[in-house]
């Protein structure tokens, strides 16, 4: 099937559909602010793109990891499924993948329908890893405690369940059956897609999709249009309704009971998708503060891409929103020409925060090789493991031996990885240099800029531009030896941290 001709939608002046530009300055500033980096954001009233920036390194064509909000794309690929009748929200798990079902069945798992899963809501009180035992030790681990659909619990086996199940009835992976069924009718360029995958090759749906902001935006134009596009329905509305309207009870996320930090998952799960409080509808949502976001009362789509460092879900994002959407009115905005101007401007200019020139003065680095004793620091591997494939990330070692080499005023970290020798340009000017490490799961495309902290301290940035994800190794050259310390900028698992020393090679 040959894709359609793109849709490319109109762009306004954002007065001219009721959106402030000094509203917008004021969301940008706060986007801006330290808890969090700011990679995109689009918004879109009455079909109409008001607002779109990217902070460079960041752009319009690149990809980006939506974390959990696959899980929406995840589920859309369900909707589409009981549309066609190839299933049904009311269909067993036990009819559908028989093979891995236990004996003696538990109560509980002979009721769990797709609609369970849909909703997190399948009784278990435990989240079973997506690792090399997967789908059976779902089966085996689960302790179905709970009558199906009165229990919510988020975790990532139901998504990735259901696209086991969608494989199993169609004979196509999830990224196939999406681009026949949806991407090449929503203007979504299938080949720019990527999908990781669990170890028994099904697509990693709860959290594995690289896809570009805009993509995000027409998945959540389809549901803010009750499932048509263009005339064609591509989901039913009755599935639109049930996907975005409050279907279990989620006021105990995560096992707390209303914490700040995730103040907004407590007013409902829809299928693969949250609800909003307050009547401002409902949104696709993944770790760091990936978001698609509708509200229906006011025509409203807002897509965001980051890197939350304050918690996984970026609450604070949302507060900010919702203090904007409060600002959008029914009518057009009168504001002066020159804040027009001056939001182009800024648009024009947009970037994550540079780092630090750093010291004007440094030390000469010795020339020698440095070696790791014991392991090595991963600057390329598995730092963010969402399959927990813990035996795989432990055997990939890393970076286990070193060395700088200057010339013609360009530093570079000739570093063995995992075996193969990757000769690392750093620009010490905190500049970013393009490169490619094959060690990475999902992506290899990296960007590396470095700066001298001291005079003895080199600290090196490496940025997967596909994800949201940054890592720092700081080199402190004592006399002989280099302490080296290695920090995820994203997140803040202590786990990802380490310090490892590495000595002059005899």
């Amino acid at each position: 099937m040959s894709m359609k001709t793109k849709k490319e939608f109109e762009r306004v002046v954002p007065q001219t559909v009721g959106i402030s530009v000094k509203a917008i300055m004021k969301l940008l500033d706060q986007l801006e602010g330290e808890y969090t980096e700011i990679h995109s954001i689009m918004v879109m009233r009455h079909d109409k793109i008001a607002l779109e920036g990217w902070w460079a390194p960041y752009s319009p064509d690149i990809k980006h990891m939506m974390m959990s909000a696959s899980k929406t794309f995840s589920g859309t690929a369900i909707g589409i499924a009981c549309h066609e009748g190839i299933l049904s929200l009311e269909d067993r798990l036990v009819d559908l993948l028989p093979q891995y079902i236990p004996d003696p069945c538990p109560e509980n798992l002979k009721k769990v329908t797709v609609r369970d899963l849909m909703t997190m809501s399948s009784g278990s009180d435990r989240e079973v890893p997506v690792d090399e035992s997967w789908p059976q030790n779902y089966f085996e681990q689960t302790n179905f405690a709970y009558e199906p659909g009165t229990s919510f619990l988020y975790n990532n086996a139901p998504a990735t369940l259901l696209a086991k199940i969608l494989a199993e009835k169609t004979g196509q992976s999830l990224p196939g059956f999406l681009k026949e069924k949806l991407f090449e009718k929503i203007g979504i360029d299938p080949e720019n897609i990527t999908w990781f995958t669990a170890p028994d090759g099904t697509s990693f749906a709860s959290g594995g999709l690289h896809c570009k902001s805009e993509d995000l935006l027409r998945l959540m134009r389809l549901y803010l249009h009750h499932g048509k596009w263009d005339g064609e329905e591509i989901l039913s509305e009755q599935f639109v309704d049930f996907a975005t309207s409050p279907q279990v009870d989620s006021s105990n996320i995560f096992g707390y009971a209303k914490l700040d930090l995730f103040s907004d998952n407590v007013f409902g799960y829809g299928g693969m998708m949250w609800i909003s409080h307050d009547d401002l509808g409902y949104r696709a949502e993944g770790a760091y503060g990936q978001f698609g976001i509708v509200v229906p009362k006011l025509d409203l789509i807002i897509a965001i891409t980051q890197s939350s460092t304050e918690s996984p879900v970026s609450q604070t994002t949302l507060d900010q929103v919702w203090e904007f959407v409060e600002t959008i009115k029914d009518e057009p905005v009168q504001e002066e020409e020159t804040m027009i101007r001056a939001l182009n401007d800024r648009l024009a200019r947009l970037c994550v925060k540079k780092q630090p020139k750093g010291c004007a003065d440094p030390i000469d680095i010795p020339c020698h090789e440095f070696m790791t004793e014991g392991k090595g620091v991963t600057p390329a591997v598995l730092f963010y493991d969402p399959i927990r494939l813990r035996t795989e990330a432990q055997n990939r070692k890393g970076m286990t031996s070193f060395r700088f080499e200057k010339k013609n005023g360009l530093l570079t970290l000739d570093a063995l990885i995992n075996g193969h020798r990757y000769p690392i340009p750093v620009f010490t000017n905190g500049l970013y240099v393009p490169m490619e490490l094959d060690e990475m799961i999902y992506t290899k495309d990296v960007l590396v800029s470095g700066y001298w902290s001291t005079t003895n301290e080199l600290t090196v940035r490496f940025r997967w531009i596909e994800t949201g994800f940054t890592k720092e190794l700081r080199f402190l050259f004592e006399e002989n030896e280099c302490i080296v310390s290695e920090q995820m900028v994203t997140g803040d698992d202590p786990d990802l941290k380490t310090k490892i020393v590495y000595q002059e090679e005899k």
